[in-house]
């Protein structure tokens, strides 16, 4: 997979605009319920905050930096297509097309953090880690382009991830996603019983339409995405051994509608 040329299918949809890549996104998702219980409201305000692909690393690079000479930008010149480019008067660095870490769905940057000495980057410097992100030192304050919102996800530092937080032993076959097919197409009325029902160590699992499999937890109130099928039958290992109960549904068009006016 080359930057900027991820598939739909290595990503996925956060709560705030953008896309990510499907690890990242879970370490996100986690990141922000956490901040958020500590009272900071983090994330995106745009898709370029996120992933960006190729074709958008070259407008977000052409809007920054020009072939024009401009004398205060001679500390960061870039090569790109075989030329010089300076960055414009005024602009915030940019990454060449193609070599950008937004472009591999792991970069994103942090909205709200109030900037160095903001209560959000404090939160961010202290909790940020264990889900996963961190921010390389050429961002931190005194590096050689300080942005306090740019942050990258880094799988083996992330401690609550489903991967690094219990070790299953891989069965002689893993069995299809979902596990357990007898509980598959509720009734919006039995989605709604089983949500109503749940208690807060309880997860239940329902899947879209479109065949993308959402989380839901009382405990973090609210959906949120788990990804690709693969991740969420490993996350479903993961909860049945550690004792959680697990449900799953498919759930069609005209269910969604009526789940969705039964909880109103």
């Amino acid at each position: 997979m080359s930057n900027g040329a991820l598939p739909s299918s290595a990503l996925t949809g956060i709560s705030t605009p953008g896309v990510l890549r499907t690890d990242a996104a879970d370490g996100f998702e986690r990141l922000r319920v956490a901040a958020r219980a500590d009272g900071f409201n983090m994330g995106t305000t745009h898709t370029d905050h996120a992933y960006r692909s190729l074709a958008r690393q070259v407008v977000v690079f052409e809007a920054r930096y020009t072939t024009n000479y401009a004398a205060s930008a001679k500390h960061d010149a870039r090569t790109w297509q075989g030329r010089t480019w300076w960055r414009r008067p005024g602009a915030g660095p940019a990454a060449t097309p193609g070599t950008s870490n937004h472009g591999i769905g792991v970069a994103l940057d942090f909205q709200g953090l109030g900037g160095f000495a903001g209560r959000g980057y404090a939160w961010m410097q202290g909790n940020a880690g264990r889900f996963g992100w961190w921010q390389p030192a050429i961002y931190r304050q005194g590096g050689s382009f300080p942005e306090p919102w740019h942050w990258e996800y880094v799988p083996t530092l992330d401690v609550d991830a489903v991967s690094n937080v219990i070790t299953i032993p891989a069965p002689p076959a893993i069995p299809a996603f979902p596990i357990a097919p007898e509980e598959l197409d509720m009734t919006p009325a039995e989605m709604t019983k089983a949500l109503r029902d749940a208690r807060p160590d309880d997860y239940v699992f329902f899947q879209r339409p479109s065949g993308e499999w959402r989380l839901f937890s009382p405990a973090e109130d609210g959906h949120r995405h788990v990804g690709t099928s693969a991740l969420a039958t490993r996350r479903t290992n993961v909860l049945r051994t550690a004792g959680y109960k697990v449900r799953y549904w498919q759930d069609t068009v005209e269910d969604e509608r009526a789940f969705g006016r039964a909880l109103d």
